[in-house]
């Protein structure tokens, strides 16, 4: 679930996870603590706004683990809602009451704070939908549209596996204005064993638990022009951020000649995760369970 602290707040953004070993059960409060971030529709009442009131907007997981796999085939309401519940937290329910709880500019690089007390490994990811509607639910097929980036092109912020506090950037896209979009976060967790596509058991691959919330948001044009519907403008086209490309990072391999790789059910999830591991490790940040030991001491040949 989605909570954002102001600048004049106190710096206690945070995610807190409280998972028993014995229970598929996992609760979940995510905050931001950026000067541009907004309250997800579950929690404003936190923040001063006069809005209903859901003291569980902790538990916004899709129903747990077994409903959302097992019952509904992985499907979940675009909020963390059950997929066959109740939409309390989309249009028309409950706690989404159509404050717009920030402002953004076109293009503009926001900042995020994720402080994880209790690690579930996995990866955060962020979407956005120019909903222009607050009567009208927002489609996951609209935030789909607008994966956003980091600065450094990733649209996975990797959970690092122990508890810490995340700061996080993320860059709006260039040419999209809205009356009303939707902010999503996802957290897609990866501390459960599951199996592979190619037949592996190993943890972090298969199906895994999920946490979500939203946020109502809206964006202006950066040259203050008139405010757009919602979708690119013709003369702009929305910019196209990538991984690093792997033809251009040299082969890192060290004294051995072993070359540094991430591990297998770091690759499972991201495609990118030699090069990844290739790049972080040569800086000093090179943690065990994504990257294999051969990353641990790198030299650069080529």
């Amino acid at each position: 679930m989605l909570h954002v602290l102001s600048r004049s707040s106190l710096d206690v953004g945070w995610l807190e996870t409280n998972n028993s070993p014995l229970e598929n059960n996992t609760q979940t409060i995510i905050r931001f603590k950026p000067h541009d971030e907004p309250p997800s529709r579950s929690s404003m009442w936190r923040f001063g706004y006069n809005t209903p009131h859901n003291y569980n907007d902790n538990q916004l997981f899709c129903g747990g683990f077994q409903r959302q796999w097992d019952r509904n085939g992985g499907k979940c309401g675009i909020c963390g809602d059950p997929w066959d519940g109740v939409r309390e937290n989309e249009a028309g329910g409950r706690y989404a009451t159509g404050i717009i709880s920030r402002k953004y500019k076109e293009g503009q690089i926001i900042d995020v704070q994720v402080k994880i007390t209790a690690s579930h490994f996995g990866y955060f990811e962020f979407r956005l939908c120019p909903n222009n509607n607050v009567h009208k639910p927002a489609t996951q097929a609209c935030l789909d549209q607008y994966v956003l980036h980091q600065p450094s092109g990733s649209v996975r912020f990797l959970e690092q596996g122990r508890p810490q506090t995340y700061a996080i950037k993320l860059k709006l896209p260039k040419g999209l204005t809205c009356t009303q979009c939707v902010l999503q976060w996802k957290y897609n967790a990866g501390n459960s064993y599951g199996m592979s596509n190619d037949g592996r058991n190993c943890k972090g691959c298969g199906k895994q638990e999920q946490f979500y919330g939203c946020a109502d948001v809206a964006i202006s044009p950066a040259d203050n022009g008139s405010q757009g519907n919602g979708s690119p403008r013709p003369n702009l086209v929305q910019e196209q951020i990538v991984e690093s490309r792997p033809q251009l990072i040299p082969t890192f391999v060290n004294g051995d000649g072993a070359t540094c790789r991430g591990v297998q059910a770091f690759r499972f999830i991201n495609s990118f995760a030699d090069s990844w591991c290739q790049s972080n490790c040569r800086q000093g940040y090179c943690p065990m369970i994504y990257c294999t030991p051969a990353c641990q001491k790198l030299t650069v040949y080529g």
